[in-house]
């Protein structure tokens, strides 16, 4: 347990100095994020799980949060189609068309579980979209977009998942459970 602690302090010591770098060289923090994530998942030490659910509440909220500081509503309102269009329409067509590529592809595997790990990679990650975005000057209608679609965009997954989840696993839905389920989790990416 103890190795455990120092190990986590180790990684949250290494975000720290790669967030500093990032802010002295203006560089994406995401990225070197990832890049530090990668390295660490190399190193030898304990395996650590990760609770998805403190993942869900813990990690997602914060960054979506940060997301919409930034964000105009009234822009996003007057962009709402093509929010729109990108936060549902894309990410179904992404996760659609990878989950039935991946199904073709990998034997045994059914679509639905297909589909249920392709929703978790059909969102794009706003946040480092944006932070590139900004660096290089995007018009401003387009950051909008951007911002919208990254509210949004996860309600969308999250639910794609979940229904995806249910279906390999013989568990029931509805058309209007997946449909609550898109609200309350897109009205909570929104809030």
């Amino acid at each position: 347990m103890l190795a455990e602690v120092g190990y986590g302090l180790a990684a949250a010591g290494a975000l720290a100095v790669a967030l500093l770098v990032a802010h002295r060289f203006t560089l994406p923090s995401s990225v070197l994020f990832v890049a530090v994530g990668v390295g660490l998942a190399y190193l030898p030490g304990p395996t650590l799980a990760l609770d998805p659910d403190i993942l869900l509440v813990l990690v997602i909220p914060p960054l979506l949060y940060s997301a919409a500081l930034d964000a105009s509503l009234v822009g996003i309102r007057a962009n709402r189609r093509s929010v729109a269009s990108l936060s549902v329409g894309l990410v179904l067509v992404t996760a659609l068309g990878a989950g039935g590529a991946l199904a073709a592809v990998v034997p045994g595997l059914g679509f639905a579980a297909a589909l249920a790990l392709t929703s978790a990679i059909a969102p794009t990650d706003a946040i480092a979209a944006l932070s590139v975005g900004r660096r290089v000057g995007l018009p401003g209608r387009m950051i909008v977009v951007i911002e919208g679609e990254g509210l949004l965009n996860d309600g969308t997954a999250l639910t794609l998942y979940t229904v995806a989840v249910a279906a390999a696993t013989g568990g029931g839905f509805g058309p209007a459970e997946v449909g609550a389920r898109f609200l309350y989790a897109a009205g909570g990416g929104v809030a």
